[in-house]
């Protein structure tokens, strides 16, 4: 969805330089930009590439002047694209409300706007955030708590009892798992706060 200049500022907490209602259809590298998109560059040499390019509106660092574009100056301009991928480009949810074949104990909390796929287990006394999105497969052991926006969706995944995990730390892990996959965490702390381990049957390739 196309967005202004002066909304794509707000978002990455940038000052604009020209022409804030300038509209942006898009994000796109150095090598491939057309007109109407915005580029970010780290570096003088991708500063003068951007420059040269068809881009319409360029992410700088501080103290930066991209002559002939507008701009947006940001304090890290990579962070900054890395941040507006995902608002521009927001992945699906992986699930979307409870489904019929989840297995949801009665003790379990559920925060508000949670979605539960598929074939998914919850155990008793289990926490779930609000804006949490567990995916098909996935089995969460007794006592488990995850904290607000997680995602775990992660093929052969497993949350042990009495995991607890923020969303900030969350988000981290759980944003690259896939529905099914086994996570299993130690009860105790002074060992890892993780492990990975293979599913009966799977072979390492």
């Amino acid at each position: 969805m196309p967005k202004s200049v002066a909304e794509i500022a707000a978002y990455v907490a940038g000052e604009v330089i020209g022409d804030s209602q300038t509209v942006i259809t898009g994000l796109a590298s150095l090598e491939s930009v057309r007109a109407g998109e915005l580029v970010y560059a780290e570096t003088e040499r991708h500063l003068a590439h951007a420059l040269a390019s068809a881009a319409t509106t360029v992410l700088v660092g501080p103290g930066i002047v991209a002559e002939g574009k507008v701009s947006i100056r940001v304090q890290n301009p990579k962070l900054a694209f890395a941040r507006l991928l995902e608002w521009f480009e927001p992945e699906p949810r992986v699930a979307e409300g409870i489904h019929a074949t989840a297995i949801i104990h009665p003790s379990v909390q559920l925060g508000e706007n949670v979605a539960v796929g598929p074939y998914t287990v919850i155990e008793a006394n289990v926490r779930l955030g609000k804006n949490c999105q567990i995916g098909a497969g996935c089995y969460l052991g007794p006592g488990v708590t995850l904290g607000d926006d997680c995602v775990p969706q992660r093929r052969n995944r497993r949350a042990g009892a009495h995991s607890c995990w923020g969303s900030d730390w969350q988000r981290r892990l759980w944003l690259h798992l896939r529905p099914g996959e086994i996570l299993e965490v130690p009860p105790t702390r002074h060992r890892a706060p993780w492990r990975r381990r293979r599913a009966r049957g799977q072979r390492h390739h």
